[in-house]
């Protein structure tokens, strides 16, 4: 019987998961693409409070050298020496459209650089680009980064606060 009441409250989950992340296709996890090895780097957890948007360091894949214990140490402030994994490095996106988001900024935690950013959905909303630069958005002294959706639901394992 506990079971069967474990599975019936999995599959409820799931469904609430899936009716919301649906509603909104950015929410949830986002898989990084390591631009060397081109093997996933981490996993972003991106959430929505008060209508405004931010990502954290949800997973860190260790096969391309990253540590899960490594730490942001050129960062500045309240953020200099916090764990890379749990790091919130997206911050402060405000809804331009059901797929674009603008206004925030991206921090880089292997330089502790803090960039203005802009955000927006791509091929069907399987794609989230991420654009840091310095300035004006027209002329970005990063590269733009592309996440792949991952179907790993948010609550598998993971505590987020």
């Amino acid at each position: 019987m506990q079971r069967i009441t474990k599975c019936v409250m999995g599959l409820v989950l799931m469904a609430i998961f899936s009716s919301f992340a649906a509603s909104n296709p950015v929410l949830g996890n986002w898989q990084t693409i390591d631009e060397k090895t081109q093997k996933p780097g981490s996993l972003i957890y991106i959430w929505e409070k008060n209508g405004i948007y931010y990502g954290k360091v949800a997973k860190i894949y260790t096969e391309n050298g990253q540590k899960t214990t490594d730490r942001c140490v050129n960062c500045k402030g309240d953020k200099k020496n916090k764990p890379n994994l749990g790091l919130t490095i997206i911050e402060g996106m405000k809804p331009q459209s059901s797929t674009q988001w603008r206004g925030g900024t991206v921090l880089d935690p292997r330089d502790g650089k803090v960039y203005h950013a802009e955000m927006w959905l791509a091929n069907n909303n399987k794609e989230l680009h991420l654009r840091g630069y310095i300035g004006i958005p027209s002329f970005p002294r990063r590269r733009e980064s592309s996440y792949i959706k991952s179907w790993i639901p948010a609550f598998a394992g993971m505590t987020m606060r």
